[in-house]
């Protein structure tokens, strides 16, 4: 199954965060919880980082 996650999220290019791959996972047929998905994304270093930083700037 990492070999599988590492395949989703090398075609997303690093987009995808747990959630989407636990659907993508699911679609594919395997039986698997997101919270497994998200344990062996941390451990393997996959989580998105892309989308987390949000800056808004204050203009009057």
């Amino acid at each position: 199954m990492k070999q599988e996650i590492r395949n989703i999220v090398k075609a997303s290019k690093g987009r995808y965060g747990y959630r989407r791959v636990s659907l993508k996972l699911r679609k594919l047929g395997y039986i698997v919880n997101h919270k497994k998905v998200l344990r062996i994304m941390r451990e393997e270093n996959f989580l998105c980082s892309k989308f987390n930083t949000r800056s808004r700037k204050y203009s009057s």
